[in-house]
């Protein structure tokens, strides 16, 4: 039993920070609480972000159609919000008098930045390097892994090391 309570009222972390548990429970206890001013104690230090990653890990390793799924939907929000930025930007500059040209470069600036910011959304919950954790879970299950290659073990000596041959010593120069 922790400080604040049951065990129990720290599961995975959902999509909303209130119904995890323990960020709602933490921040009603937070220091000016009573004030108005929260401030949630797990979230700034992380922790429900670990949580998160670590649920995103995990669902790539036992379900990894599911979180290409979820990742696509992520990266179609990111075109999406690329789109938007690109066309209000270029739009409101267009609108000021802007040469076509030059709207064009802003607004593709703008758009840049937009992608930036929701490219790091996208690979701080679903990495690009989470699907080779299935990768790896299953090389480590196959039957042609290094230990079965070495004999169910690897308890192969490895090969004796040669010793490379003695230098000759040079015939003495004979003088003239």
């Amino acid at each position: 039993m922790s400080d604040y309570g049951d065990d129990e009222t720290f599961k995975g972390s959902s999509s909303s920070s209130s119904s995890s548990g323990v960020s709602h429970m933490v921040s009603s206890h937070a220091v000016g609480a009573a004030s108005g001013y929260s401030v949630d104690p797990v979230r700034e230090l992380g922790l429900e972000l670990e949580q998160k990653q670590y649920n995103t890990r995990l669902l790539a390793l036992t379900k990894p159609e599911k979180y290409a799924e979820e990742r696509q939907r992520e990266f179609n929000k990111m075109v999406a919000a690329v789109t938007k930025a690109y066309n209000t930007s270029y739009q409101g500059f267009t609108d000021a008098g802007m040469p076509h040209e030059m709207a064009k470069s802003y607004a593709l600036a703008s758009a840049n930045t937009a992608k930036q910011v929701r490219r790091q959304i996208l690979e701080t919950l679903y990495p690009s390097g989470a699907n080779i954790i299935g990768n790896m879970a299953t090389v480590r299950d196959s039957e042609t892994s290094v230990a079965h290659l070495q004999g169910l073990g690897g308890g192969m000596a490895p090969p004796a090391r040669r010793r490379a041959a003695p230098r000759r010593r040079a015939a003495p120069r004979r003088r003239r």
